[in-house]
């Protein structure tokens, strides 16, 4: 789950690039927004796999996506920083999803 809120911007941007979808969708700084981004990578592509999802609180649980990045990115942070403290140049962490 993590893989897709850290990469749904770049998605959409590729989607957009190679076909007709998402024409009106601009991530990045101040562009549309994530939560915007996977609503509409979800509803395009992932309705089999979040069916129970889309059928329960939806806004809840995109609300509790976005959330996560937000937590996602203060555990790469603090990674990086024990990285340069330690010397270890690999550094494995988990990306638990709280809904």
């Amino acid at each position: 789950m993590c893989i897709l809120i850290e990469l749904a911007e770049p998605l959409v941007e590729i989607v957009k690039k190679h076909t007709n979808f998402y024409a009106s969708l601009t991530p990045g700084a101040r562009g549309t927004s994530l939560k915007n981004c996977l609503d509409a990578l979800i509803t395009k592509y992932g309705v089999d796999i979040f069916e129970r999802e889309l059928s329960n609180d939806y806004e809840k649980f995109l609300s509790a996506l976005v959330n996560s990045r937000v937590r996602i990115m203060h555990i790469k942070r603090e990674q990086n920083r024990r990285c340069r403290r330690s010397e270890n140049r690999m550094v494995l962490y988990r990306c638990p999803i709280l809904v």
